[in-house]
């Protein structure tokens, strides 16, 4: 049976935009990995309390594993313990969910058009995301890595 994990990335592990396109959702990318205070913001615009974040999980190579929380500071908790790991969260009762690629200097929030103009409504991503590429310390293929990323991923 696959699963959201399943569903959303593809063999390597990259989120595929025809997974959004194809069920109208939208997303929008993020520098660096999502913090404590993100991930708060986004469960109160999800709606949690009153529903639940489920965050699927797995390393490289491993199948993916589900655990769900309805308290928002214990799914944070529970989170941080697989920050490592390639990881979705879902957050219910709303269509809202967040990419968090292993290693990798940003994260992909996505959902419906609704949930993402809530979003835009809190940031001005792109000079954000810009700005966090030109500033880092990356080599030049990791900041084109990024800014590829970056197109890729805001639908």
């Amino acid at each position: 049976m696959a699963t959201l994990f399943d569903d959303a990335l593809d063999e390597k592990r990259l989120l595929r935009p025809a997974f959004l396109l194809a069920r109208g959702l939208g997303s929008r990318v993020f520098p660096d990995v999502l913090d404590r205070d993100a991930f708060l913001a986004l469960a109160r615009i999800a709606g949690t309390p009153g529903g639940s974040v489920s965050i699927h999980h797995a390393e490289f190579g491993k199948r993916s594993e589900k655990t769900t929380r309805i308290d928002p500071v214990r799914a944070w908790d529970g989170l941080f313990q697989v920050f490592h790991e390639d990881v979705i969260l879902e957050f219910s009762p709303s269509p809202l969910f967040v990419w968090l690629p292993a290693g990798e200097r940003f994260h992909v929030v996505f959902g419906s058009k609704n949930m993402i103009a809530q979003i835009d409504n809190m940031r001005n991503e792109a000079g954000s995301f810009c700005a966090f590429v030109d500033a880092s310390s990356l080599t030049e293929k990791g900041k084109q890595f990024l800014l590829e990323a970056y197109e890729r991923y805001t639908i």
